[in-house]
Parts: structure tokens; sequence; C-alpha cells
């Protein structure tokens, strides 16, 4: 909030919201500049894959079946790199040293029903 020269900007907070008519007034004086989103991180794009078979047998009674599948995650591998540092004070301000995700991730089942 900036009261210099007779007049009132409101800036909202570092979750996005802006402070409620009360908050406005009792803290009037103040002239902190609040700075929101200013720094943004990359997109992400993750794709999840599952593929499954289902053979039926009729042993040891019709309607048993064995189903088969296979879970990847981030399948295709695609580095998902994380929100850069948004510390002014930090020396790594806008560096971003870390991944958001997993690298890819695979399991197998294999499960019988009867």
């Amino acid at each position: 909030m900036d009261s210099s020269a007779g007049r009132t900007t409101v800036a909202c907070d570092r979750c996005g919201r802006f402070p409620k008519l009360s908050e406005r007034y009792e803290r009037r004086l103040l002239t902190t500049v609040m700075l929101c989103h200013i720094v943004d991180g990359p997109g992400q794009a993750n794709v999840d894959l599952a593929i499954s078979k289902l053979l039926a047998f009729r042993w040891p009674h019709d309607g048993s079946s064995f189903q088969f599948r296979a879970e990847f995650f981030n399948a295709f591998n695609h580095p998902q790199f994380a929100n850069p540092d948004a510390n002014f004070s930090s020396p790594t301000f806008g560096v971003i040293s870390r991944t958001a995700v997993n690298a890819r991730v695979g399991q197998f089942g294999l499960k019988f029903n009867f």
C-alpha cells in the first residue's frame, strides 16, 4: 500500500489476495511495496501411459482370466524443471536448480481373476 501524494494504491500479498478493507485503513501510512508473481517458472508437460491385456481362461472354471498391466509415469522422460529461486537476497535468485518430478518410472503387474 502506498499513501504518498494523497492517493492510496493497494498491492496484493504473496498469496495473490488483496487486503481486507479494515487492513487497508489500519496500514494506510505504510509505504511497503509488495510484489506478486514476479518470477514465472517453466511449464510442465507430463504423459502417463497404461496398457493392459485381458486373457480369458476356462480353468479352474468359466470366467477366469489373467490381466497383464504395464504402466509408465513420465513416459517420454521429458525433463520438467521446478520454479526458479524467488528469494531476492539469495545469490541464486532466478536460477532453476532442480526438477519438479521424478524421471520415468515403469511398473508391471499380473492379476489372476477367478
